[in-house]
């Protein structure tokens, strides 16, 4: 069960939606064999379940554009030098984008955006009071 403790946790929190910390013994035993009969016949919903691992690994390479390989060889080092040289490349990037011109919103949409937010503010007064407001009140449609 240690090799797979991980799999198995998020398993039984994200399927199964239980707290893994709450779960009796004899029935985290009944849940773990259900676990181990789907990932044994590879019918467990998600990759990840196989192994966290490896696919933590493959979403990492993806978020940073980079091949899984390159991410296998660094292993779990970190190299600060190259990550402060990233976030330089992003700030040098950002600040060639000049900035928006003019103002966001027209003076008719804040003044409708005023309108929902005090309409919002009623209707959780009234609900307090314990009303039910209408179902359009606070609601802006576009």
């Amino acid at each position: 069960m240690k090799s797979k403790e991980e799999e198995f946790n998020l398993w039984l929190l994200e399927v199964q939606n239980l707290n893994p910390e709450a779960v009796s013994p004899p029935l985290m035993k009944e849940h773990f064999k259900r676990f181990i009969e789907d990932y044994n016949t590879a019918t467990l919903p998600h990759v990840k379940y196989y192994s966290l691992e490896k696919w933590e690994a493959e979403e990492r390479a993806k978020r940073y554009n980079t091949s899984r390989d390159r991410v296998e060889e660094e292993g779990t080092t970190f190299d600060f030098a190259k990550d402060e040289e990233e976030i330089r490349k992003m700030h040098r990037q950002w600040s060639n984008v000049p900035p928006p011109t003019g103002p966001l919103y027209t003076k008719e949409q804040l003044l409708e955006v005023r309108r929902v937010t005090a309409e919002r503010i009623q209707a959780e007064k009234l609900r307090k009071m314990g009303f039910t407001p209408k179902e359009s009140m606070g609601v802006r449609y576009e």
